[in-house]
Order: C-alpha cells, then structure tokens, then sequence
C-alpha cells in the first residue's frame, strides 16, 4: 500500500512538473558536492538498517515461538498416541471376549464396556493443543465425542435400566463400537503419521 501511494505521489509529481514547466523557470545547476551525496546516502542506508534488523529479528521469534509450540503439541501427541493405541486395542479385545461368549451376563458386559470406553486424559490434553495440527481436528474430536457418548450410554444402562432391560440395551452398545474402533483407528493413523514425517 505504501508503494502504491509513494508512486501515485512520484506520478503526481511527474505530470504537474510537466503540465507547468516553463523553459526559463529551471534554476542553474549547480556543482555536486559528493560529500554531501555520500551522507545522504549513507543516512537512507541507516535508516533502512534500522528498519530491516528489528523486522528480521520479529519474524525469526515468531518462527521460533511457532517452532517450540508445535514442538510443545507434539510431544503431547506422544503421549495420546500410546494412550489411543491401548484404548482401540481394548475395544477390539472387549468385542473379542463379547463376541466368543467370554463374558456372560448383560452387566458384566455393560461393566467392561464401561471401563473400556473412558476417554484418557492424555487425548483431552491433545485436544488442548489440536489447533496445532489441524489434519487430526475432526478425528480427534469424533473420537471423543464418540467415546464420551458410548461410555454415557452405558453408565446409563448400568445404573438406571432394570435387569430384564439390559440385554436389550447391550445390543445398542454393541452397535456403537464398531463405528469408534473406525474413528480411533483412523485417528490413530493420522498421529503415526505425524511422528513419521
């Protein structure tokens, strides 16, 4: 913008001068004095220094400040990505065990899927830094919503459904883990990526 500006001035300037020029209005010319240029010049290269060195150094801390948060975030993903893999590993282990018939009773199930579908600590403190890296964003925020909901779902059936209406309700459930073991995975897919680069 200032560019433009200080060339519309120049163009202004330019087009008066010769819309008035007159040939005797040009004063003599006098002789150059190369000290005086010398200082001139020297008092433009001064000022730019003094405008170019704290720009440079702004934009280099700013480049740091962004490299150390990114790093900060990492290191959080570090984190969840164990967290997420033993939570994924433990949903398809829970539908393993329910679909062989290891667990017997509605409630024990409910109890395991309960225990199961907790979301850790370590992924909503990387949700936290998740801005950080916005290709995990809508993974990451399915997943815990996904598992919030799943894990709702159950305390509720756990503690507000009568006996009879329990193993009807843990095929609800039973419904619900498929479409988290995707999310997680996916999502889990996406932080192994981000530790491979």
């Amino acid at each position: 913008m200032f560019v433009l500006l200080t060339m519309a001035f120049g163009y202004g300037a330019l087009f008066s001068w010769a819309l008035f020029y007159r040939a005797d209005s040009i004063p003599p010319l006098k002789e150059v004095d190369p000290a005086a240029w010398i200082q001139a010049i020297g008092a433009l290269l001064g000022i730019l220094v003094a405008i170019a060195i704290p720009t440079a150094i702004h934009f280099s801390e700013g480049r740091r400040q962004r490299a150390k948060e990114k790093n900060k975030a990492k290191s959080v993903f570090a984190f969840a990505q164990k967290d997420l893999q033993q939570v994924v590993a433990m949903l398809g282990v829970t539908k393993w065990l329910v679909s062989s018939r290891a667990i017997k009773t509605p409630e024990e199930e409910l109890a395991e899927w309960e225990e199961r579908s907790r979301v850790p600590q370590a992924v909503i403190e990387a949700m936290k830094e998740a801005h950080e890296f916005p290709a995990l964003l809508d993974d990451l925020y399915a997943f815990y919503f996904q598992m919030n909901q799943l894990n709702e779902t159950v305390r509720h059936h756990l503690t507000m459904l009568p006996q009879d209406a329990k193993r009807p309700a843990v095929m609800g459930v039973r419904e619900q883990i498929d479409p988290t073991i995707e999310i997680g995975n996916r999502l889990l897919a996406k932080v192994n990526e981000l530790f491979d680069r």
